[in-house]
């Protein structure tokens, strides 16, 4: 198949177009999980430590180096509250294992957290999913 200038040209718009799609995609989802994470810790949280809890959202869903991420203190809500809260910010992303979810939960939660080991984090992410203040979630279409 002969080549020309404008096929080319072609492809490399598409290429951006589906590089935007994705990069849009991504974003939308980074801004559902602040709204979500925003919504259920808005009585638990300080202000400050709501904003905190959304820039450790971003660095989780790009994959950034997780040192950077700064720990809150949360008020009034169980360790199985903060393990579906993981779970579900887990689900929305789906960017690592939930080893990942369950480092970010120890990094992001250390004081309520210090005394539970990653592993048993990650194997009570979905425990009593309609139990505690805050509940699992299979969708985040309404956010």
């Amino acid at each position: 198949m002969p080549e020309n200038k404008n096929a080319a040209i072609d492809i490399q718009q598409l290429r951006e177009q589906q590089q935007n799609t994705i990069k849009n995609q991504k974003q939308a989802r980074i801004d559902t999980a602040i709204r979500y994470a925003q919504q259920e810790f808005a009585l638990y949280l300080p202000d400050d430590d709501l904003k905190q809890l959304g820039r450790n959202i971003i660095i989780y869903a790009e994959g950034i180096n997780f040192e950077k991420i700064k720990p809150v203190k949360v008020k009034d809500l169980s360790n199985l509250d903060l393990y579906h809260f993981g779970w579900n910010i887990w689900n929305c992303f789906k960017v690592t294992r939930q080893d990942g979810a369950a480092r970010f939960l120890k990094l992001t939660f250390a004081d309520a957290l210090k005394d539970v080991e990653e592993k048993s984090i990650k194997t009570h992410l979905k425990d009593d999913e309609q139990k505690g203040l805050i509940k699992i979630m299979e969708d985040f279409t309404d956010f």
